[in-house]
C-alpha cells in the first residue's frame, strides 16, 4: 500500500511553482513597464514612450526593428529621441547587436530576459511588478490527485479509486535571493482528509475486492484486509492517511525559484532545475499559472494566487 501513501504524498507538491530571479536588466530610474505585451498605450498611468524594441517607432516589433538596429551599430542610420530608448531592448545605454538579437529570438518565440514589446512609460509615481512577497490560493486538488492516480501504472486503482473533493490552502512566499517556501493550511487539510479518509473507505474497498477478483480469489474486502492483518476498513484507512502522514503533507517546503520569460521553474533545495515549468501572468494583486509544460496537467490550469 505504499503506492497509495506515496500518490497521496505527490499530490501536495504538484502546484509547485517557479519563481523571479534577479532581472537581466534595470530599468532608467522613473521608468516602468507594461505587465503584458502589447498592451494599449492607454492601459498605463504616465507618459508612453512606446513599445520596448520598437526602434522604427511604428507602435509594432518585427523584423524591421532588428535590422534598425543593425543599421545603427554599422552607422548606416541613425536612431534618434524616443527611439533610442525603445531600441536599447536590455537597458544597457548602449545599442548594440545584442539588442537586435533579442529581438529576433522574440519574433522566434525563443525565451529572453528582455521585456520585448511591452510598453515602456513614465510617470510621477511608477511601480514595478514583483514576484517577490507571500501569495495564497484556496483550490479543490481532487484532479491533482486523480491525475497522479492515473498517472501510477496501476488500472484498478485507476478504476476503483476516485476523489471526488480534496480542498487545500497553499501559501508561497518568494523571497529577493530566489528561495522559495510553501506552507500548507493545517486546518484546512485536516479537514479535507476527514471527508477523503470516507470517500476511500468505500473506493479501497472496491478496489481490494477487484484484486482479489483479478488474481481469481474469491475473497470480500474484509477477508483481503484481514489476510494483510487490519481488523477493518477504517484502520486500514486511517494508515494510509494517518496523522504522522498529514503532517508530512502539512510541513513547510523550501526551494530555489528562477524565472525566464513568462516560464517560472523551481527546484527542492539540493536539486537541479528540471525542465518542467509554468507559464504566469502578473499584477499588482494576482499570481496566475496559466499552463505549464507537461500536456497531462494542462486541464487544471489556471490557478490563481492572491497577494497577502
Amino acid at each position: 500500500m505504499k503506492k497509495v501513501i506515496s500518490i497521496l504524498l505527490a499530490m501536495m507538491m504538484l502546484l509547485s511553482i517557479g519563481a523571479v530571479c534577479t532581472s537581466a536588466y534595470t530599468l532608467p530610474e522613473g521608468y516602468a513597464l507594461s505587465a503584458d505585451e502589447g498592451a494599449a498605450f492607454d492601459s498605463v498611468e504616465g507618459q508612453v514612450i512606446g513599445y520596448v524594441g520598437d526602434a522604427d517607432e511604428s507602435n509594432d516589433v518585427s523584423i524591421k526593428d532588428a535590422t534598425a538596429i543593425q543599421k545603427h551599430v554599422a552607422e548606416l542610420v541613425t536612431i534618434e529621441g524616443n527611439a533610442l530608448l525603445l531600441a536599447d531592448v536590455d537597458f544597457s545605454n548602449d545599442i548594440s547587436i545584442k539588442d537586435a538579437t533579442s529581438i529576433q529570438k522574440w519574433i522566434a518565440k525563443i525565451a529572453i530576459d528582455e521585456p520585448v514589446f511591452h510598453l515602456l512609460y513614465k510617470g510621477e509615481a511608477v511601480a514595478t511588478l514583483s514576484i517577490v512577497g507571500t501569495w495564497t490560493t484556496t483550490a479543490d486538488m481532487a484532479d491533482v490527485i486523480n491525475a497522479e492516480i492515473a498517472a501510477s501504472g496501476d488500472p484498478l486503482m485507476a478504476e476503483h479509486v476516485n476523489i471526488e473533493t480534496f480542498m487545500a490552502k497553499v501559501i508561497y512566499t518568494f523571497n529577493e535571493d530566489g528561495t522559495i517556501t510553501t506552507v500548507y493550511d493545517k486546518a484546512v487539510l485536516d479537514e479535507s482528509v476527514v471527508k477523503v479518509k470516507k470517500e476511500l473507505a468505500g473506493d479501497m474497498k472496491n478496489y481490494l475486492e477487484a484484486i482479489a477478483k483479478n488474481n481469481g480469489l474469491n475473497m470480500t474486502a474484509d477477508q483481503m484486509l484481514a489476510l494483510m492483518g487490519y481488523k477493518s476498513m477504517t484502520e486500514f484507512v486511517d494508515e494510509i492517511l494517518s496523522e504522522e502522514t498529514v503532517n508530512q503533507m502539512a510541513a513547510p517546503t523550501s526551494g530555489t525559484y528562477k524565472i525566464e520569460g513568462d516560464k517560472l521553474y523551481t527546484a527542492a533545495d539540493g536539486e537541479e532545475f528540471t525542465n518542467f515549468y509554468e507559464v504566469f501572468t502578473l499584477t499588482d494583486d494576482t499570481l496566475t499559472l496559466t499552463s505549464c509544460s507537461d500536456a497531462n496537467y494542462q486541464h487544471l490550469y489556471p490557478v490563481v494566487f492572491d497577494r497577502v
